[in-house]
């Protein structure tokens, strides 16, 4: 990707400057340390090629019409499965997610 077709007006990003900009911000956070997780839905998954740019990223995929994307998204360590759930004491509606493998994202030193 070429750093002269960044754009910092979002209206106006194109696909490679949006991919350009996410790489540079995971490369960045991966150096100092952070572990990094991409968050996308199928359609953003495909468009802007997620497998490819970001292999080895974990990724927290939105898609509300599968239990267990993880056939189709590889990577996937959480899956938001509902946009429009409930939980006591909140009056609007919550994002409901599902760790698809809670030995991927809970590192040895984290566990009691």
């Amino acid at each position: 990707f070429e750093e002269s077709r960044v754009v910092n007006n979002p209206k106006q990003m194109n696909i490679d400057s949006s991919v350009y900009n996410l790489r540079n911000m995971v490369d960045y956070l991966q150096s100092q340390g952070k572990d990094v997780m991409i968050y996308s839905n199928r359609h953003c998954y495909a468009k802007y090629n997620i497998a490819s740019n970001f292999p080895g990223v974990k990724l927290w995929v939105a898609d509300y019409n599968a239990m267990f994307v993880t056939e189709d998204f590889p990577d996937c360590y959480i899956q938001q499965y509902a946009c429009d759930g409930s939980v006591y004491g909140i009056s609007a509606d919550v994002d409901l997610n599902v760790i698809v493998d809670s030995k991927k994202i809970i590192k040895p030193e984290m566990q009691p």
